[in-house]
């Protein structure tokens, strides 16, 4: 027996259908992307800040005080060639580019470093929360923006 094959048109129907399909498909794989990329973020801020707070008391612990400004090149109350480039090599920054919020209590005893996240981590319930900490005054609340806060 011989077969015939026959060639079809498409119709725009079911091209329509085709292309409906592949549209759901994409949306549903984008969608389910989208919080991993978002959440490994989150963690990468979440360890700048302990690198940061690690290298802060570093600093205090040669220099008696924390630095007034979180940059590399800070050295007040310092041994002559100490700065926090001594402690750090690099400043982390956040991944998409924003720098780290940071203050310091009057006497410089005290330091808060701030991040925000951009999803509800569970890193929230573990944070400083509130305006004011030791004599340090940075916004930590978690609403509306999820603010990650350590301090000393």
């Amino acid at each position: 027996m011989f077969y015939r094959y026959a060639m079809h048109g498409v119709t725009l129907v079911e091209l329509m259908v085709v292309i409906a399909i592949i549209g759901i498909f994409a949306s549903v794989t984008m969608n389910s992307m989208t919080t991993p990329r978002t959440d490994a973020r989150d963690k990468s801020r979440v360890t700048d800040l302990k690198r940061i707070g690690l290298a802060l008391d570093l600093y205090k612990s040669t220099c008696h005080q924390y630095p007034r400004e979180l940059t590399l090149t800070v050295g007040q109350g310092c041994p002559v060639g100490t700065t926090l480039d001594s402690f750090l090599t690099t400043l982390p920054i956040d991944p998409q580019g924003n720098s780290y919020g940071y203050a310091t209590s009057s006497t410089g005893l005290r330091y808060m470093v701030r991040a925000t996240l951009e999803s509800t981590s569970t890193a929230l319930s573990t944070d400083i929360d509130g305006t004011v900490n030791y004599g340090v005054s940075l916004d930590c609340s978690d609403s509306p923006t999820k603010y990650y806060c350590i301090t000393s």
